[in-house]
């Protein structure tokens, strides 16, 4: 997301997996969207986001000064798939700074709120790795996160991206 054309697919592959812990949670970000007030997407529409690869800070630590060093694009909060024209919430809780030319609290309060609606447990669901396992997902419209493991553990995936094209 922190470049002009974000990925468009991601694969993952595991190698070694801890014994408890390191799953993968996905979100459909189109039914998250789907089910959106109306009010709310009146208020995303036509609204850009910054989007900074700032991956050792949390939303709370991000710093001006961090932020200006880290690679950074601005992309719509909504976005609509270029092959099936559906729409989806484009915002994440790791990559998302604000959106663009709004007041600060009022991007925090929105976005907040974006993100509590895409993450409910109704749009997500959990992949428990084993080995060899091989994962594919649309970076377009799935949002993933990794659950807490042992970090005295092994936890060693390959990742493969496919070229995407700039978010509209």
């Amino acid at each position: 997301c922190y470049y002009p054309n974000p990925a468009a697919a991601t694969l993952l592959y595991a190698m070694e997996i801890p014994q408890e812990g390191g799953d993968t949670l996905f979100a459909d970000c189109r039914a998250a969207y789907d089910t959106l007030p109306e009010e709310t997407r009146r208020r995303c529409e036509g609204a850009r986001a910054l989007f900074v690869y700032d991956y050792d800070a949390n939303a709370t630590q991000k710093t001006a000064a961090s932020a200006s060093d880290a690679p950074q694009h601005e992309h719509p909060v909504i976005r609509t798939h270029p092959e099936t024209g559906r729409r989806s919430i484009f915002v994440n809780r790791l990559m998302t700074d604000h959106i663009v030319g709004w007041d600060r609290e009022e991007s925090a309060a929105l976005l907040a709120q974006l993100y509590a609606h895409q993450e409910q447990p109704r749009f997500v669901i959990r992949h428990r790795w084993r080995a060899g396992d091989l994962v594919v997902w649309d970076n377009r419209c799935v949002l993933h996160a990794r659950t807490d493991f042992d970090p005295k553990a092994r936890r060693m995936l390959q990742r493969v991206t496919v070229e995407g094209d700039r978010p509209e």
